[in-house]
């Protein structure tokens, strides 16, 4: 995922915790439940939870670093979602802001560190199945 424009490189990282949406695939066999809809998270799919990620600088793109794309609202969360398969919005916490921009028309963050909660429930279509 790349942001669509550059708004504003913030110099120095703002360290503030802010609240966003993030975008994960369903995923059954994770154990979060959640897995990263692109790049893997140090060679890992699955989305660990209830603590800080660290994203792992992959490089310089379009003037900016990489790092954890968080939108601002849930609702351009959900409009920039165009996958196939069942995925999940879930609210999240950023901190260490680096930039601010466009992803397909809506504002979101690009943030060196975030905070997924742990789902409330999670149910696993292979568990259904087998108690079926």
């Amino acid at each position: 995922m790349c942001l669509t424009k550059v708004e504003k490189v913030l110099k120095p990282i703002d360290w503030t915790e802010r609240q966003g949406w993030k975008v994960f695939r369903r995923d059954p066999d994770s154990p979060s439940g959640y897995a990263f809809e692109f790049r893997r998270f140090h060679g890992k799919s699955d989305v660990p939870t209830n603590r800080w990620l660290k994203a792992h600088v992959q490089g310089i793109w379009k003037g900016y670093r990489s790092g954890f794309h968080v939108f601002a609202t849930r609702a351009g969360a959900r409009e920039w979602y165009e996958g196939e398969g069942e995925f999940a919005v879930v609210k999240v916490r950023a901190r260490g802001v680096q930039t601010i921009g466009l992803q397909s028309g809506h504002k979101c963050l690009v943030a060196r560190e975030m905070f997924v909660p742990r789902p409330k429930t999670r149910k696993s279509p292979k568990r259904e199945a087998a108690n079926a």
